[in-house]
């Protein structure tokens, strides 16, 4: 349902994503208790699927993904950890899912497909994958 509803709005990450789901790395989970979530959605600017990952980081004390804006400063609001694609794609690399050629091919991929970086941000993510 993630995969087919990030195809669905274009989400240029969702390759990424769809691979680690498939590789067994990723699992798709829903927070126990929704009264988080709730609480979270009570801010329009908050959209579900983050609420969702905010809960869930929270509930199992990990990292929430994710590159909203909006939500990132929820994140820091709230004291849970977040990171967002770039550190995944890295974090992949590091995990010998993605050789130092591939991860380069990711990153364009993923600008390919929509997704948008400074040229700075571009120069730093070659640089820390050399």
């Amino acid at each position: 349902m993630v995969v087919v509803e990030g195809k669905k709005s274009g989400n240029p990450e969702v390759f990424l994503i769809e691979n680690l789901l498939d590789a067994g790395i990723l699992k798709i989970k829903t927070p126990a208790d929704d009264r988080y979530t709730t609480h979270l959605k009570e801010n329009p600017r908050i959209h579900r699927g983050d609420a969702e990952v905010l809960a869930l980081a929270l509930e199992l004390d990990g990292i929430a993904l994710m590159d909203d804006e909006e939500a990132r400063g929820m994140a820091e609001i709230e004291r849970i950890e977040h990171h967002g694609t770039i550190y995944l794609l890295l974090r992949m690399m590091k995990m010998g899912l993605l050789t130092k050629e591939e991860t380069p091919n990711g990153l364009d991929e993923m600008l390919h497909r929509g997704w948008r970086c400074s040229t700075e941000l571009y120069a730093g993510i070659l640089k820390a994958v050399k």
